[in-house]
């Protein structure tokens, strides 16, 4: 699946769904290479980035979980411009979806320094990631950690935002 490309949208035509943006979003984090972040010995298929088909903030059984599962959520949307939504029928209006991406990140047992550096640089490679879509405009926030209840995983937030015309 490619990335949608920003153009501009005559009057009465296009625009973005929030459903589109989640899944260009998520089909970026899938692209980004996450090799340095294996926790497999030799000879074992590689982690890979793995989109989860639930919130992983509601999730709260470890054995639920996997080493760099992930989750994209738009959780909320302002508007930008109301008079623009006027102005071409109110069939789009230009807003700012605010997307959290959530990802988990196993710390393995006596070495979760180490796993947290590299949780913290996994964040980093998926925001570099991310903002290669055009309509991604920022990083409200790159690396907000939680660890689980167990200790097992460290629970990765970041939110960006985007702009773009939203159809309606």
């Amino acid at each position: 699946m490619g990335i949608t490309q920003l153009l501009p949208i005559p009057p009465g035509q296009g625009g973005y769904t929030f459903g589109e943006v989640r899944r260009d979003v998520a089909a970026q984090v899938a692209a980004t290479n996450s090799a340095a972040f294996n926790q497999r010995a030799a000879g074992q298929t590689a982690n890979a980035l793995t989109e989860s088909s639930v919130p992983l903030s509601v999730v709260h059984d470890s054995t639920a979980l996997a080493h760099l599962l992930y989750s994209v959520h738009v959780v909320r949307c302002p508007s930008l411009d109301q008079a623009q939504a006027r102005n071409h029928g109110g069939l789009q209006v230009k807003c700012a979806p605010e997307i959290m991406i959530q990802l988990m990140y196993r710390l393995r047992p006596g070495s979760q320094i180490i796993d947290e550096d590299l949780a913290s640089e996994c964040a980093r490679v998926v925001c570099g990631s991310v903002m290669r879509i055009p309509y991604i405009e920022v990083f409200n926030e790159i690396y907000r950690p939680r660890v689980t209840p167990d200790g097992e995983y460290q629970l990765i937030e970041q939110v960006c935002t985007a702009v773009i015309d939203l159809q309606l």
